[in-house]
């Protein structure tokens, strides 16, 4: 029998009855096995089943996003079953709550004529990431999206208000730490004249847990004599300001007096026993020469004027 004729037969010419006791005959047929088939009988009617194979592609999905630094990774993603280069209406939801791994079940392994299947998967765009398929349908796809997360960097610059290092105690160079979110990094720079007191750090992660993260720089060790003030941003620059005064020279001390070669005076003041005042001023000519002027009053004559006796 083959498909040539439909896959019908007719057996003819058959004996209808038993020729020895006239009962009528009933004939049945039996097939040859056919391989990955079953086979039904119904009187000559012969149905042979073939269940097709089956299969199932396993999809997983991989993150390169440094652990999702930037906070942009979606909450799910779909991907798409291909049948030989054609997109399927079967799909799949990858997410945490199945560890983003999924798998499609119960996919026939060839097609009519016995073609073996070409199974692919297709991912649905991811915004800000970059997607690539490897594996196959025996081994299982990986869908790795990868995102590279945003850097930055920040520039330090080290001024000096000493008076242009008038004492002489300025240092040679400084030492500058970066601190993220108010915890200490490992992260350091060190500002001189050899790079005129400036510098930054490069290639710093903008966030962190999907957070910004916040930048800020202290000075190791301020110098003796110094006190400093951090002004800036990450954004703008920091600028890390050193700040010491001079020392003032101190108060001239006053010129001694020179004696004084003019004339000189002296005065002296002399009581009398009942309480009269003499006062005598004397002052001597250039040849050495005394003048001397004396006034005399008596308290007792000058009550007696007060009083009008001569």
């Amino acid at each position: 029998v083959t498909a040539d004729d439909g896959w019908a037969w007719s057996f003819t010419g058959l004996r209808r009855y038993d020729a020895t006791d006239g009962h009528e005959i009933v004939y049945t047929v039996t097939e040859d096995a056919i391989v990955n088939y079953s086979t039904n009988y119904d009187g000559i009617n012969v149905t042979n089943t073939h269940t097709p194979d089956e299969t199932s592609v396993t999809v997983t999905k991989a993150w390169v996003d440094a652990n999702n630094q930037d906070g942009i990774r979606p909450d799910s993603i779909t991907v798409v079953l291909v049948k030989d280069g054609t997109k399927t209406d079967k799909t799949l939801t990858l997410s945490a709550e199945n560890n983003w791994v999924g798998s499609f079940e119960g996919l026939p392994v060839y097609r009519d004529g016995g073609i073996e299947i070409a199974w692919t998967v297709e991912e649905a765009k991811v915004e800000g990431y970059t997607s690539a398929t490897t594996g196959d349908a025996t081994t299982g796809f990986v869908i790795t999206n990868t995102h590279e997360p945003e850097k930055t960097s920040i520039d330090v610059t080290k001024v000096w208000d000493d008076g242009n290092d008038a004492d002489g105690i300025r240092p040679d160079s400084i030492t500058v730490r970066l601190f993220a979110n108010g915890v200490a990094t490992n992260k350091t720079l060190t500002l001189s004249e050899d790079n005129n007191w400036s510098g930054t750090f490069k290639d710093l992660a903008v966030k962190e847990g999907g957070k910004k993260i916040t930048y800020t720089v202290e000075e190791v060790g301020v110098p003796s004599g110094y006190e400093v003030e951090v002004t800036g941003d990450a954004d703008s620059g920091f600028d890390v300001t050193n700040t010491h005064e001079p020392e003032k020279p101190g108060p001239k001390k006053p010129k001694p007096n020179k004696p004084n070669k003019k004339k000189s005076h002296k005065r002296a003041l002399v009581r009398t026993g009942d309480g009269t005042s003499l006062a005598i001023a004397g002052a001597l000519a250039a040849g050495g020469a005394a003048c001397v002027g004396v006034a005399l009053t008596l308290r007792a004559r000058k009550r007696n004027e007060e009083n009008g006796v001569q």
